[in-house]
């Protein structure tokens, strides 16, 4: 069959066996993306235009993270434009997690503004005073006995000094130096702050956020001679402050077919309800999708803190062996900078203790500790597929 081109007037041979074998193949590639779809619509976890980018983490003081052996969590500031994000539930999950690991103490949400609120409560007090000398102009020296009398008598230091002027409450959500100073106070050894930055909730949730673990000082001493027995010298911050020590940022889009499977694979693992739902159902849970991305970020925290105390062990002693003194010695001094022996509170009953809600109740809180021996076969078995495979 000869045709001519209307725009060049040239002929143009077209073979049937060619338009057939084009034919063919166009029918044989769409029957074929026909069966993929119908695979994928089958397993419900199929990427869907995926917005799950690679993390990003770095440590900023691999000697402070390595001494890090308690950590306070702060809810973390919703900034994301969709409504629904519940900071104080999702902390508390992430706090459950690191408590069930067995190897940090975990200062929870509830107790961090527990102690916020304390806090607040005496500056409000400290305030009100302040006024009051100002409108009855009283001097500050006048009333500086009475001060120490009553914060000595209230067991609180002393606030002599702050008196002459008033003071900001805490905001531990969204001030740093904030977050720090209470944890402080709860004698952590650093504070956990982060932001949400994208979530929504229905069908395909999503999470993106970012968490910096912060140093409040505590430890200072043992990261300090760490870093001596090791040489580490100045820590290379990606911040001008000084005591971020770890930063972890990451998206959790479960349209993204590998974090759709790891959240169903994590809720067959971990939760008591063996109930063959389909695998989609898995994931419109948000609670279920929070524990989801709790778990990895518990865990990677963990392998962070191991990987710079195992880091800080080959170079001490590589430094002792390059200067001929004991390695022996000197191994087991920096596991015990790392490993203090400090006894940990039992885990099950602290998460038992900090459940979000009453539906959280009637969960078991040995279903979170996977790693504790007595508890392996308590937990539930590999998931089979049953009828369907649904």
């Amino acid at each position: 069959m000869r045709e001519i081109h209307l725009a060049t007037g040239h002929r143009i041979e077209r073979r049937g066996r060619v338009v057939a074998g084009a034919l063919a193949l166009l029918s044989m590639s769409l029957l074929l993306c026909g069966c993929l779809n119908m695979d994928t619509a089958e397993n419900g976890l199929a990427a869907v235009g995926s917005k799950s980018n690679a993390y990003e983490e770095w440590t900023g003081d691999p000697a402070a993270l390595s001494t890090i052996t308690s950590v306070a969590i702060v809810p973390f500031a919703d900034r994301a434009v969709e409504e629904g994000f519940d900071p104080v539930v999702f902390s508390t999950r992430l706090a459950n997690q690191l408590t069930s690991k067995g190897r940090l103490r975990v200062v929870y949400p509830k107790e961090m503004l527990a102690t916020a609120e304390r806090e607040n409560r005496r500056v409000r007090m400290h305030n009100s005073d302040y006024r009051r000398r100002k409108m009855l102009g009283t001097s500050a020296a006048e009333e500086r006995g009475d001060q120490l009398m009553r914060a000595q008598g209230q067991k609180m230091d002393s606030v002599a000094g702050m008196e002459d002027r008033e003071l900001d409450t805490l905001d531990p959500v969204h001030n740093v130096a904030d977050a720090i100073s209470l944890g402080r106070i709860l004698k952590v050894d650093a504070v956990m702050i982060g932001n949400v930055t994208d979530f929504y909730a229905y069908t395909r949730p999503r999470i993106s956020l970012n968490m910096t673990l912060v140093s409040t000082g505590v430890s200072d001493t043992a990261a300090n001679e760490i870093a001596m027995l090791t040489q580490w010298g100045v820590p290379n911050y990606k911040s001008t402050e000084r005591g971020k020590v770890w930063f972890r940022q990451q998206n959790f889009d479960s349209r993204d077919g590998n974090v759709g499977m790891g959240a169903y694979r994590h809720a067959l693992l971990h939760f008591t309800d063996q109930t063959p739902y389909s695998k989609e159902s898995y994931i419109t849970s948000i609670t279920n999708y929070y524990d989801y991305v709790s778990f990895v970020l518990a865990d990677a925290l963990l392998a962070a803190r191991e990987k710079s105390a195992r880091e800080a062990e080959e170079r001490a002693i590589a430094l002792a062996q390059k200067n001929n003194k004991d390695r022996e010695s000197v191994r087991n001094r920096i596991r015990t900078l790392v490993n203090p022996g400090r006894a940990l509170p039992d885990s099950d009953a602290v998460i038992a203790n900090n459940l979000a809600d009453r539906r959280d109740r009637e969960w078991r809180p040995d279903v979170y500790n996977k790693d504790h021996p007595a508890k392996e076969e308590q937990l539930i078995p590999e998931y089979r597929p049953v009828g369907n495979g649904q």
